[in-house]
């Protein structure tokens, strides 16, 4: 009984030491975490590097952002890249190859005792890799020695708008080759029209069938949007229905209208607006992102740089999950 009491003490007493051990490892985490976001807004300002900071030196001479500007560069991206908003973000390693189907499997009635008619789903792989996007922000010397100026702000505002559009043009029409695959080289053409209205976008939403048509939302140009307020029912309401909530989207048939500047205009050939399920558009993101200062290479214009890259892919991995409204010639 003795033994048994001891030995449940003694649990009890390592216990509580892992759980002091875990709250010091977790504490000395955070310290290192602060001392390092305070040693790169030091270096951004002064180019100053410390013992902490070369912790996250990486291959080509830039420095890994610390979590808190990560975050705020993400949220950035977002406020200028619709698709990124709307689509599946996940991260990668290496090559991300994803088994999708072109056909899942059938199902059938069958007789008591009879047979069981087995049918092949069929699939394909789409492989997600990851394509360097990039971009270079210049600040006065004048402007760094000012007190009050906020360099990591201003760097996010300046990242999140380059950055963003650049990337929202590659999620749209990108090659696949240079740069992340465009949704519109795979989505399917839901419905071909001569002209934009109220019918053509009936047809579409009506092209997206079963669970993609849950969260489906519009993803169409400026000038679609154009056209498409101008638009009225048979009953004489317009097809565009505002949101009371703050920020909120627009509507049309109770779904979420969101203007993307790098869908294509409406003209024959194009497909200026796109209906689907945009959580199937995958953007992979590879390692972390990086800023390396250029202090000497404008010194003669009076200017610091700040050269910035992160590695990124983005695909549709499921066809269906998208259409788009095509104008016919």
């Amino acid at each position: 009984m003795k033994t048994e009491m001891n030995i449940s003490l003694q649990e009890r007493v390592d216990a509580l030491e892992r759980e002091i051990n875990g709250e010091k490892l977790q504490a000395e985490m955070l310290r290192k975490a602060k001392q390092y976001s305070n040693d790169y807004k030091e270096y951004l300002k002064n180019a100053e590097i410390t013992d902490s900071l070369k912790v996250g030196k990486d291959s080509e001479g830039g420095y890994l952002v610390p979590d808190e500007m990560e975050e705020g560069l993400v949220e950035a991206l977002e406020q200028n890249n619709v698709i990124r908003k709307l689509s599946t973000v996940i991260n990668t390693k290496g090559p991300r190859k994803v088994n999708t189907h072109v056909k899942g499997p059938i199902g059938y009635w069958v007789d008591e005792g009879g047979p069981i008619t087995f049918s092949d789903a069929e699939f394909y792989q789409v492989v997600i890799d990851a394509h360097k996007c990039g971009a270079m922000v210049g600040v006065t010397e004048e402007l760094l020695e000012d007190a009050g100026f906020d360099i990591e702000k201003y760097i996010i505002n300046q990242l999140g708008e380059a950055v963003g559009e650049k990337e929202e043009e590659a999620f749209v029409n990108g090659n696949g080759t240079t740069m992340p695959r465009g949704f519109l080289l795979d989505a399917e053409v839901g419905f071909e029209t001569t002209e934009l209205s109220g019918d053509a976008l009936v047809m579409l939403q009506s092209s997206v069938r079963g669970k993609f048509g849950k969260n489906a939302v519009w993803v169409m140009s400026e000038e679609a949007e154009q056209q498409l307020r101008k638009i009225k029912s048979y009953a004489g309401r317009p097809l565009w229905q505002p949101d009371m909530t703050e920020g909120a989207p627009k509507r049309i048939f109770g779904k979420p209208v969101y203007v993307c500047k790098e869908m294509p205009k409406v003209l024959p050939g194009n497909c200026p607006i796109a209906y689907g399920d945009f959580s199937y558009y995958w953007i992979g993101e590879r390692g972390n992102r990086s800023i390396k200062r250029l202090g000497e290479r404008f010194a003669d214009r009076g200017l610091i740089a700040y050269l910035y890259f992160h590695r990124v892919d983005g695909r549709l991995i499921l066809p269906e999950a998208i259409k788009t409204l095509k104008i016919a010639a």
